[in-house]
């Protein structure tokens, strides 16, 4: 993982332990009280790259496990949308194949667009990429 999704990830948690700790304590301008550490000290890792806070170490887990889905769920529409649709006449034959000789994966719609990968996920982050050279409103 990145350094950005790593980022993203401990501010997500740092938002929400604040939030736990906002407590209402009468009336007034604020009437608020904040039980929570800095971001700082709550994502302090350890000299092994862990975090002191032992539940961050597995919301870390759960979160490169969902980034990994993430990625996956885009893979699988990528050859949707190169299958295109009956309706509007956009509908294409995808071929994914794999070559005897370099081993490296191939994927095609009808006899226009070929991409190709050194794996399975590779061939279909090429054509992820391409295609949204392709069409800009991919996402």
């Amino acid at each position: 993982m990145s350094k950005a999704q790593r980022k993203a990830f401990e501010d997500a948690v740092f938002n929400q332990r604040f939030l736990s700790g906002v407590k209402k304590t009468g009336t007034g301008q604020f009437p608020f009280t904040v039980d929570c550490p800095t971001q700082k000290e709550f994502v302090t890792k350890k000299p092994d790259g862990s975090y002191i806070e032992a539940t961050l170490n597995a919301a870390w887990w759960a979160w490169q496990e969902a980034q990994k889905e993430h990625l996956d769920t885009k893979r699988l529409a990528v050859i949707r949308k190169m299958m295109g649709y009956v309706e509007n006449g956009s509908h294409e034959t995808v071929t994914i194949g794999q070559d005897d000789a370099t081993r490296s994966f191939s994927i095609r719609s009808g006899n226009k667009r070929r991409y190709f990968g050194d794996s399975f996920s590779g061939m279909l982050d090429a054509a992820i990429e391409a295609e949204k050279k392709i069409k800009e409103d991919w996402e």
